[in-house]
């Protein structure tokens, strides 16, 4: 027995949908470029094989399925190669784990630079103390390790691990990094049910799948705790396996649909895409005009977002209705699927198209342009900006509490080698913490400016514990930040 109506009787996909919409690979390629990458593949076999022969004592992790883009830069670096094989392999090693990424300190001293990634391993899967690397000097080694180190364990065998149904896709191995697929449940608080609907389809578009439980039977309360129940999770898994944290995506059902508006609309720049499913979405008021005002949905106009919906769901038709209507007038990437003949009733057969149009979606992980709106400080993070305080709100803090439409606050940054704009948008925001983006702001002074009063320089320091526990605190890999500083917006 089930909560909802029509969940028990799950419709299900032609056996050779997977084919019929072509979500089998989540990067498909042309006949021609499949041919291009045997040849590659060939050559490196090949190369490894013989380098292998020459040292045979030298372990080499299977199965041995690199990415195919790596594959080419490996051999099109003949510098990797020379009379050390254990020292050549290494170098392949790690060119093909860290491609153009590859730190400079992997070249010249390959031993060193596995020894410090396993260093980095320790620390990501919260074995060793992230100021035991106080002392690196090379701190762009430290964040490349961050950003790429591999999990060569073997995938966990599917079902409950650490408290969340967990799958990974077959040929699951560390020379490449998958999608995560993460799947809310509805009120029946039943993740094991949402597991056995999604398995086949994760397993078929290569997507790490995982569950996690929250809320309960009497609903999903909107507090930091019930959010971290879930984020928690995604930080758990991206940190310690092959997860490609610019290819994480999240879908829920009835209250999972909820959820899913929720951590979309609160969390956006932890997913490349978010998929609601029968539920309208939430953090929502009336006006005076007795129309109801979506507070937060501005945060949504740069997200990609798949709404399915019943046409006789009720309040969540109406309201998913609205706030779709709305983001295109926005030019939103928004799609939009009404079912005409159900209500709340789970779409199953919709599983496989979706799952292709998450495979389209790719997160930016150093969005030059940052703007969005917060209700409080732990939902106010935007990769490289935090809103930290405000100016006579009631109901901002660190914690949950009462809220009003008067406590959104937002601001809108732009950031750019040497240069960072900082503006209010909305609320009274007085201080911000900005995180240093190498990548982003480059290394030397940065002018930042907030609009009041006179630019401030600042000049960054790489902090090797600090990237690691703000990596730590976010669970975002692809995010290395060595430094950060405390602006204020008013006087």
């Amino acid at each position: 027995t089930h909560f909802y109506p029509g969940l028990a009787n799950v419709p299900s996909a032609p056996s050779d949908l997977a084919v019929q919409v072509g979500w089998e690979r989540l990067d498909p390629v042309e006949e021609e470029e499949e041919e291009e990458e045997d040849d590659a593949f060939d050559a490196l076999h090949e190369l490894v094989a013989a380098l292998r022969e020459k040292a045979p004592a030298i372990a080499w992790p299977t199965p041995f399925d690199p990415d195919p883009v790596r594959a080419q830069f490996v051999l099109s670096h003949e510098d990797l190669i020379d009379d050390d094989p254990v020292a050549s392999l290494a170098r392949v090693r790690c060119a093909l784990t860290y491609g153009a990424d590859l730190p400079e300190l992997a070249l010249s001293d390959p031993a060193a630079f596995l020894a410090l990634e396993k260093r980095v391993r320790d620390v990501l899967r919260g074995h060793e103390p992230a100021n035991t690397l106080a002392g690196e000097a090379d701190w762009r080694a430290v964040a490349a390790a961050v950003r790429h180190a591999p999990d060569f364990d073997p995938a966990p065998q599917p079902g409950l691990v650490d408290g969340a149904h967990l799958q990974f896709p077959p040929g699951y191995c560390g020379w490449r990094t998958y999608p995560l697929l993460v799947v809310l449940h509805g009120q029946y608080s039943r993740p094991d049910y949402d597991f056995d609907v999604w398995r086949e389809a994760a397993a078929g578009a290569g997507a790490i799948l995982v569950c996690p439980r929250f809320g309960g039977t009497s609903g999903a309360p909107r507090t930091r705790d019930d959010d971290e129940k879930v984020l928690s999770v995604v930080r758990r898994i991206s940190l310690r396996h092959n997860v490609d944290p610019n290819r994480v995506y999240v879908t829920g059902i009835s209250m999972g649909g909820a959820k899913t508006w929720s951590l979309a609309t609160c969390h956006t720049d932890r997913w490349a895409a978010a998929a609601p499913e029968i539920h309208g979405p939430v953090w929502r008021a009336r006006a005076r005009d007795g129309k109801t005002r979506f507070m937060l949905l501005s945060n949504l106009r740069r997200l990609p977002l798949h709404v399915m919906e019943g046409r006789f769901d009720g309040l969540n038709t109406t309201n998913s209705r609205a706030a779709a209507a709305k983001l295109r007038t926005w030019n939103a990437p928004l799609v939009y699927y009404e079912a005409g003949l159900i209500g709340h009733e789970r779409m199953a057969w919709r599983y496989p198209l979706l799952l292709d149009w998450f495979s389209r979606q790719r997160r930016e992980p150093s969005p030059a342009t940052l703007e969005f709106r917060a209700l409080n400080a732990h939902r106010a993070t935007r990769a490289w900006l935090q809103i930290t305080r405000i100016s006579g709100g009631t109901g901002w803090s660190n914690e949950d509490g009462g809220f009003s439409p008067r406590d959104v606050t937002g601001v809108r940054a732009t950031a750019s080698e040497g240069r960072v704009v900082i503006r209010s948008v909305a609320g009274k925001p007085r201080e911000v913490l900005l995180f240093w983006d190498p990548v982003l702001m480059g290394g030397g002074p940065i002018e930042i400016s907030t609009g009041s009063g006179m630019p401030r320089r600042w000049t960054p320091k790489p902090d090797v514990v600090e990237m690691l526990e703000s990596t730590l605190r976010t669970g975002d890999r692809a995010r290395t930040y060595p430094d950060s500083i405390r602006v204020r917006l008013t006087k």
